[in-house]
């Protein structure tokens, strides 16, 4: 094969790899290069705080959702598809008061919610609200009898829930997905356990009033 052959197979071989490469360059950047939101969670402080409210005070329990990715993430949100209650032996019971919905950013306006904020840069982080923990003793959440002196939580959704639809004591399963504009949802199942126990005393109440563990899972379950 001449010289002439071999510059044209050559030029060939370059135009089809320039093609290739602009075809599927944002694909081959963006394995490498994107956002990756995770969540943390514990009962202790900072995820868990006692906030001041009315004449008493009531507990916030808080996602910590972090970009630990090399790209910002570009309008992000937490979603939250399924609340299950959970029975003795495990299993999952609907909450038929439950409809999915978006949870609250931390700091925002109570009757005006941060639903999606603008963006969490690389190594960047940001509370999203999942659920508050009522006095018992404070009258504005117990709006019937049978609810005095009972500890109740409440889900922080984007319109907050009526006192009545508080939740009581027991084992919950929450599962939700956080999401970018340019990411794909990544996906958490959240056990709950509000013992009915109340103390003023956070390290009293991060100790036995209430129990969390998370797991990041593939699928979300489906009703």
């Amino acid at each position: 094969m001449d010289l002439g052959t071999w510059a044209q197979w050559a030029g060939a071989a370059a135009t089809s790899t320039g093609i290739i490469v602009a075809l599927f360059r944002d694909s081959i950047y963006g394995k490498f290069h994107h956002p990756d939101l995770q969540l943390r969670l514990a009962a202790v402080s900072p995820f868990c705080v006692k906030t001041p409210f009315s004449n008493s005070s009531r507990y916030f329990v808080r996602l910590w959702v972090v970009n630990k990715g090399n790209v910002r993430a570009e309008k992000v949100e937490v979603f939250m598809s399924t609340a299950y209650s959970v029975d003795e032996n495990d299993q999952d019971q609907i909450i038929p008061s439950f409809a999915p919905t978006n949870l609250r950013w931390s700091y925002s306006d109570l009757h005006q919610p941060t639903i999606v904020i603008d963006g969490l840069s690389p190594d960047m982080g940001r509370y999203c609200d999942l659920l508050t923990i009522a006095d018992p003793n404070l009258n504005d959440f117990n709006p019937r009898p049978e609810d005095v002196g009972v500890v109740r939580l409440a889900i922080q959704t984007d319109i907050l829930s009526p006192p009545r639809d508080f939740f009581r004591q027991g084992k919950y399963r929450f599962w939700i997905s956080i999401a970018a504009a340019n990411r794909r949802p990544v996906r958490y199942r959240i056990n709950f356990h509000l013992t009915g126990r109340w103390s003023d005393d956070e390290k009293v109440m991060f100790a036995h009033g209430f129990t969390i563990d998370y797991k990041q899972v593939q699928r979300l379950p489906l009703y």
